[in-house]
């Protein structure tokens, strides 16, 4: 195709294509985000979060930027670049819990209402104590 064929709807997909083939995450993968620090912020906490999010949509700009649902399937507010985020994979299912906040029984079985740590309370969610596990003591 010579420049003077191309017009405004033969450019565009042409250029999306390119950018998309180097994108580096797929619309539903799983991936944490970053914790952002100020200049002189100090802290023990690791470059990056425990929670979980869902990529939900690849925006094919320069550069790439990715929309991102939590695992409740709301929306975060904004875009992230790929340095932002890191791919997360939770093959064994462990959680930490942040806090125990109730304690029930139900059919003789002791269950726990906790928080989880970094999510929001709208994960807060009943478990089995046969599921929780003590880490500050070490097994007998």
């Amino acid at each position: 195709m010579r420049p003077a064929e191309v017009d405004i709807e033969t450019k565009l997909p042409a250029s999306h294509a390119k950018i998309a083939s180097n994108s580096r995450f797929e619309v539903g993968d799983s991936v944490v985000l970053s914790n952002k620090r100020q200049v002189f912020q100090k802290g023990f906490r690791g470059l990056w979060g425990t929670e979980l999010f869902v990529i939900k949509q690849i925006d094919m700009r320069s550069p790439v930027t990715y929309r991102v649902t939590d695992l409740n399937g709301e929306l975060i507010e904004g875009r992230f670049y790929e340095q932002e985020l890191q791919r997360a994979e939770n093959p064994d299912g462990v959680y930490k819990v942040e806090r125990i906040l109730k304690e029930r029984r139900r059919k003789g079985k002791i269950e726990y209402f906790v928080k989880w740590l970094d999510y929001g309370d709208e994960f807060n969610s009943w478990v089995s104590a046969e599921d929780v596990i003590d880490l500050r003591t070490p097994p007998s």
